[in-house]
Formats: C-alpha cells, structure tokens, sequence
C-alpha cells in the first residue's frame, strides 16, 4: 500500500506573513504538486496538537523559533523547533516523509550538524534552508521528493485470471 498522491502538508510557522508567501507558494504550484488545503500551526502546542492527530503528513514545512503558545513571543532560541523534530521522527503509524527546516535563526545554531543528521537519518527527505529567496527552490524539492515518496509501494492488480 502506498501513501495518497494528494499530498497533506503542515507549516508550523508564527510569522503571518511568512505563512501566507507558503500558502501562496503552493497555491501557485498545485498543479504540479496537488495537495489538500495546508494545515497552519502557529505555536508549538498548536504543532505538537497537529502532529499528534492520527493523519498523514507528507511535507512539513518548520521554522525552529516558535512561541510556545499561540499569541505569544516567540521565545528566545531553537528549542520549540528542535522538539518538534524529534516528535516528527517519532511518528511511527504515519511518518513523515519530508521535512524542510526554513527559519531566520539558523545562523544561532554554533554546529548545524546535528540537526542536518536528524533530517538525513529521520526523513526521507530532510533539508536546512534560510528563509528568503531560497526557500521556494527548498520547498519545490521537497514536494518533489514527498511525490516521489508517494509513488513507492505494492499496488495489487488483478490479472483477470480465474
């Protein structure tokens, strides 16, 4: 069995503004990459609520510096995002195929090593991106990658033997 080509996408993202440019992104982009209509966290209870729902996600779109509640500040630092990805990779009844790290931030990290080896070890698909002009080149690859990702599997057909 195979995973639904209509891709399922979450963006955990506190910057309106920044949501609204990946929404319009996939928007644009939807005939190239169909998926349902995005679901939008904009703190990390809002994210964790999200990614603890018994549903598939094949692309998550994630900043790493994130209010802990929505309405709130972000918080100084990386933690809510780095918590976040390990609840993705534990994901086991529906894991995730993609993840794409896009943030502000990532000039805080002294060593990105770290997370750069969760996303190559947890994901079928993992990349690291700055926000700006290389995330939507960041995002068509990992919808590219997520279609891909979709694609494998045992289809079973009848042969119309008796």
């Amino acid at each position: 069995m195979s995973y639904p080509r209509k891709l399922q996408i979450l963006i955990v993202e506190d910057d309106r503004e920044v949501a609204e440019g990946h929404l319009k992104l996939l928007a644009e982009h939807r005939d190239a990459y169909p998926h349902s209509p995005p679901t939008v966290a904009v703190s990390l209870s809002a994210a964790q609520e999200a990614i603890r729902q018994p549903r598939p996600f094949h692309v998550v779109i994630l900043d790493l510096n994130l209010p802990l509640k929505s309405r709130e500040t972000a918080a100084d630092g990386l933690d809510p995002g780095e918590q976040l990805i390990d609840l993705l990779a534990a994901r086991d009844p529906y894991p995730v195929p993609v993840l794409l790290v896009l943030s502000g931030r990532l000039g805080l990290l002294t060593d990105l090593g770290p997370v750069a080896d969760r996303l190559r070890q947890d994901f079928w698909h993992g990349e690291l991106a700055n926000k700006g002009s290389g995330q939507s080149r960041a995002v068509a690859r990992g919808l590219d990658a997520a279609l891909r990702y979709c694609d494998v599997g045992v289809h079973v057909r009848d042969a119309g033997r008796a």
